[in-house]
């Protein structure tokens, strides 16, 4: 599944790969049966959906706030809900995979993206608890940091104050707490995983 239908036309799966071009924003109960009809039960779910806009908190409109949540948070807490649902009326087991981010734990001026990743780390968490009974696993993996075009973004779409911090820290990362002589560097966060079957 993916917003974008050509891309995902495009892309090296087996041929008899069901591939539905949907926004994971919308509501997502129609293509997740199409899936359950065609593949059978699912087993495995992996939550690689997100959307980041790139401005700071002082630049970013509401309606940008918005869609980010809307893509990464909302969006893939009901995608997994329809899943999970799937899973558990057909009698399990199955495994949840979420992508985090460094983002969650770290200051990288995208707080959109920060908030929404955050906000899945703890999802994480509560889900490996509560649908571990079910022999249902969930884990979030955080992959660190990969250069993509996102990357760039404050430096390509803005001129503002975050531009300006991002160019001042060009080739090094930003500091992971606010700048000043009482910040101290924050306890990491351990992601949950899930007590059910391996």
């Amino acid at each position: 599944m993916d917003v974008d239908g050509d891309a995902l036309a495009r892309a090296p799966l087996p041929p008899d790969s069901l591939r539905i071009t949907a926004d994971v924003a919308d509501d997502p109960e129609d293509w997740v049966g199409r899936v359950d009809e065609h593949l059978g039960p699912p087993t495995v779910l992996v939550n690689n959906a997100a959307w980041m806009d790139g401005r700071s908190f002082l630049e970013l409109p509401m309606d940008a706030a918005r869609r980010s949540l809307d893509v990464t948070l909302l969006g893939t807490w009901a995608v997994t809900r329809a899943v999970v649902d799937r899973m558990i009326r057909h009698g399990g087991p199955g495994s949840i995979v979420f992508t985090l981010s460094l983002h969650a734990r770290r200051v990288r001026f995208c707080p959109d993206y920060s908030v929404a990743k955050a906000g899945l780390a703890m999802l994480v968490q509560e889900l490996a608890n509560e649908l571990g009974p079910f022999g249902i696993r969930v884990n979030g993996v955080s992959p660190g940091a990969i250069a993509t075009w996102a990357d760039r973004v404050p430096t390509r779409t803005s001129t503002g104050p975050a531009a300006r911090r991002w160019s001042h820290w060009a080739g090094s990362a930003p500091p992971t707490t606010s700048p000043g002589p009482s910040s101290s560097s924050p306890t990491p966060t351990p992601v949950g995983t899930s007590p059910g079957p391996t």
